[in-house]
């Protein structure tokens, strides 16, 4: 089988990329030959020193800016060369056009494969203005896959063939992290940083928690994305935190590090606030079960793999006091938090990256798109997707 994506990839620091280089990497492990050529989009922000392997597969760079305003869509079709089974595109609305040309794009990329799959990493809920955009990519794609059931009934809630969806969890990668020394009990937020991610209301809660004296210590680690200011020293001025207790680490982190910096911490906040339009999942949330840390999280559909199978650790969007209240919690009975958790991390061990390529390729193989539940995530198509599809 020959399969083309199209998509940001490593080095491009970008969550889409990361995503994209652990689904190639498994689909390459997969018994059987899967010539794989990937159509690679930059950012123009690469990775130094990033841990990455690239043999096994194709990769072809596109000489255009990747950016829904930057993106020139003719210089994709100037490099898609050759008849593929199948054509992937990796579709982020910060990445691609939501527009005709788009569109038209998509329909001279069916010239060149068998089989054209879109992944929506973010679906745009009805009274966003996307609904008549979302239609028309599902009539020209002959599969649309998505990561959460909330996405898949939106999709459906706006006309879409739900014969043309398939819902393929995002995967998720084993980190080596080991426990924690420190009896500190240390949070962490690790990942870009964006209006969105809901740090004013991390800090007006952790702030009360220190106000009381509490052991505890916050670590913040990641890089502003896109044109989001952030300055660390007058957001806590500016919400009356005390610096002590709070230490922040600039910058994209490569995965070495990522594994670093989870073994000093003992739990994940995710204080994500919803802005009413995009229906996605959290890469974030899959590395903190990576990681086996447990991950306090508000309740919003990004997170809805979490307030599903851990809804015990969550707390309302946008409301500091309901997390200061889980914060405590941590704090005082670590054991129940690791109780609460044990549901999510066994979701995380059938998310594997395997098991995730072995869905693929079954809607790739135009299997039943209409999957089974996660509790038989491991049987999809007559064979065990996970470490038996590894080749011998």
């Amino acid at each position: 089988m020959r399969v083309a994506y199209i998509s940001t990839f490593p080095p491009t620091k970008c969550g889409i990329a990361e995503y994209t280089y652990d689904l190639v990497n498994a689909m390459r492990n997969i018994r059987g030959h899967v010539d794989i050529t990937v159509y690679r989009l930059s950012n123009g922000d690469v990775v130094k020193n990033g841990e990455y392997d690239f043999a096994g597969f194709n990769i072809v760079d596109v000489d255009t800016l990747a950016g829904s305003s930057t993106l020139d869509l003719s210089k994709i079709l100037d490099v898609v060369e050759g008849h593929y089974d199948v054509i992937h595109v990796q579709h982020e609305y910060s990445v691609f056009p939501s527009n005709t040309r788009f569109l038209a794009f998509l329909r001279a990329l069916k010239r060149h494969g068998d089989r054209l799959v879109l992944t929506m990493h973010t679906v745009k809920h009805h009274s966003c203005g996307y609904a008549d955009f979302q239609r028309a990519v599902s009539e020209i794609a002959d599969l649309i896959v998505v990561h959460s059931y909330l996405q898949e009934a939106e999709l459906t809630f706006q006309g879409v063939d739900p014969g043309k969806v398939v819902q393929i969890p995002h995967g998720t990668r084993p980190i080596e992290a080991p426990d924690p020394n420190s009896g500190q009990m240390t949070f962490l937020v690790q990942g870009f940083i964006r209006a969105d991610k809901g740090l004013d209301v991390l800090f007006k809660a952790f702030g009360r928690l220190m106000s009381e004296g509490v052991d505890a210590r916050l670590l913040v680690a990641g890089q502003p994305q896109n044109t989001y200011n952030f300055n660390s020293g007058k957001a806590l001025e500016a919400l009356g935190v005390p610096p002590r207790g709070v230490h922040f680490i600039n910058g994209f982190l490569t995965r070495r590090e990522i594994g670093a910096l989870y073994a000093s911490a003992h739990a994940v906040i995710l204080p994500y606030v919803d802005n009413g339009c995009d229906i996605g999942v959290s890469g974030a949330l899959h590395v903190a079960m990576g990681a086996r840390r447990p991950p306090i999280c508000s309740r919003v559909p990004r997170l809805v793999e979490c307030v599903e199978r851990a809804p015990q650790l969550t707390f309302r969007a946008g409301d500091p006091m309901s997390l200061y209240r889980r914060l405590r919690m941590a704090v005082e009975d670590y054991k129940y938090v690791l109780e609460s958790v044990q549901e999510l991390f066994r979701y995380a061990e059938l998310t594997g990256w395997d098991a995730v390529a072995g869905l693929h390729l079954a809607a790739y193989n135009g299997d039943d798109p209409h999957q089974p539940g996660f509790g038989q995530l491991q049987h999809v198509g007559g064979f065990t997707a996970s470490a038996a599809l590894r080749a011998p």
